[in-house]
């Protein structure tokens, strides 16, 4: 997590995110009996702030207006985008790639637009005439960036070598894997 954080000082990410674990435990776990919050240890602070994030999955759709918007949603709204063009807490990798996702997926949807009015033209009506937008994938691992979330990529921690789906949950920070690897091992 991120974005939803950058409003407040590093320290009170930390202890709001510690928060959150102790609040689930209790709530969603049935645990409300047990003193959570004295047993849940402090979030680890990772050793990078910004610049960190090895996958984000930003938001693709049209503005009324055809304006073309890829970020983010907006708190609160269920469709509403903020466009991002560049992530403060994103890889650098992803943030050099991102220029070049975001013109594609334009282009990508302005083809289809095209294949629309050229099937409605001819008469035709199995094709879908909405435009909805979609969800992109930028995931930064030993293989560089990948856009594909069924491409099986690695991230190496140590000695460990560890493969998973692009699109599939992994720790996002790879800086605080070695941290979390040793806690498990």
């Amino acid at each position: 997590d991120g974005c939803q954080y950058q409003h407040l000082d590093y320290s009170a990410q930390l202890a709001w995110k510690t928060q959150q674990v102790a609040y689930l435990l209790e709530r969603a776990g049935k645990l409300s009996d047990l003193p959570i919050s004295a047993i849940i240890r402090p979030a680890v602070g990772s050793p990078k702030q910004f610049g960190y994030r090895t996958k984000i999955t930003p938001h693709f759709q049209y503005t009324a207006e055809g304006v073309p918007e890829i970020g983010f949603r907006l708190h609160g709204t269920k469709s509403k985008i903020v466009d991002v063009p560049l992530c403060p807490i994103a890889s650098d990798a992803i943030n050099e790639a991102l220029p070049a996702v975001r013109e594609a997926a334009v282009e990508s949807n302005e083809r289809k637009k095209l294949e629309v009015a050229l099937h409605k033209a001819a008469g035709r009506r199995d094709i879908r005439n909405r435009m909805t937008g979609a969800t992109l994938l930028l995931r930064h691992a030993n293989e560089g960036v990948v856009t594909d979330c069924k491409v099986q990529v690695t991230e190496t921690v140590g000695d460990l070598t560890l493969a998973f789906q692009a699109g599939s949950f992994f720790q996002n920070n790879p800086h605080t894997l070695p941290l979390l690897v040793d806690h498990v091992v």
